[in-house]
């Protein structure tokens, strides 16, 4: 008993949702136009039922000339918009974009716990900061897809030292895949990216239940984390993309978004480390750690490869 309380609470942590980024957030983008006019364009996930879309509440001297255009009698800089749901609020994140007429753009990400922003009246470093590294963080802790991946990676590595090359590489590919996209230096399709994602997993899943000792994945996990950090790079590119990079502070954006990723990556390590040492506190018998090594790398594999599989299935 204690033996299969403990491996399932090992498993447990492996046991994510299979949907990978479905629930896409709200994305507001509001353009001055000059003379009190601002374009409006507002794009919700197609996990949205359509009674549900939601609207912008602007403030009471401003007033819709048509679906994407808004006539105000005063400035939004300073000022308070909302995001409203007509039925109940689905729980997504809410990215909001403002273009002022001299070009600069002000961008905040709002958790689904807040419907409410106010246009600041400049754009600041710290607001940005403060922005793309909650987006990194959310992005990587809210993608199961990527999350699968790290977990692959550990079961593959196995001794601390080669966790952290595997770990060391997929971050420095993906950083720079990520870069490269962000800035418009490199173009690859989202499509194929996103299916070459899951097959990855996919990939690692096999690896570590054929566990053999000659395969190159298990040899040197250095080398699979960091060529698919590329793929998974491009990946996180896609999530940015959606938001955007503010003119003027471009690399204060970029920097944090890629620091709220390895935040949030770092937690989810910490967090598998953690329970795997709780789960051999609890397996603390001959039997019970031979039964353990026996059958929990092969579940372990399963829960990992059996989403992966879906998702590639489904992507392609």
């Amino acid at each position: 008993m204690r033996a299969r309380t403990g491996a399932w609470l090992a498993l447990l942590l492996l046991a994510l949702p299979a949907g990978a980024h479905e629930a896409r957030p709200v994305a507001v983008t509001i353009s001055d136009q000059g003379r009190g006019l601002y374009a409006v364009d507002l794009r919700a996930p197609s996990s949205i039922d359509a009674d549900n879309h939601p609207v912008i509440v602007w403030p009471a001297d401003c007033s819709a000339i048509t679906s994407r255009l808004v006539r105000c009698a005063r400035p939004l800089a300073g000022r308070s918009i909302a995001v409203a749901w007509p039925v109940y609020n689905p729980a997504v994140t809410t990215l909001l974009r403002y273009q002022t007429l001299e070009g600069a753009t002000h961008t905040a990400v709002l958790p689904p716990s807040e419907t409410q922003w106010t246009v600041p009246a400049r754009l600041t470093a710290s607001g940005v900061i403060r922005s793309y590294f909650r987006l990194g963080v959310e992005h990587i802790l809210g993608g199961p897809d990527h999350l699968l991946f790290v977990a692959g990676l550990l079961l593959i590595a196995g001794s601390l030292r080669r966790i952290v090359l595997a770990v060391s590489g997929f971050t420095l590919a993906h950083s720079l895949t990520l870069s490269l996209a962000a800035l418009g230096l490199i173009h690859v399709p989202i499509a194929p990216t996103e299916a070459a994602i899951a097959l990855s997993i996919l990939f690692l899943a096999r690896e570590a239940l054929r566990n053999d000792a000659r395969s190159v994945a298990l040899r040197y996990p250095v080398v699979v984390s960091a060529t698919f950090g590329l793929l998974h790079g491009l990946g996180f590119a896609a999530a940015l993309g959606e938001v955007g990079l503010p003119d003027r502070e471009i690399p204060w954006a970029l920097l944090f978004f890629n620091v709220g990723v390895e935040a949030g990556q770092l937690t989810f390590i910490l967090a598998v480390i953690g329970l795997a040492g709780l789960a051999r506190r609890l397996l603390a018998t001959t039997r019970a750690i031979a039964w353990t090594r026996l059958h929990g790398r092969v579940a372990a594999g399963y829960l990992i490869g059996i989403p992966a599989a879906f998702w590639l299935w489904q992507r392609l």
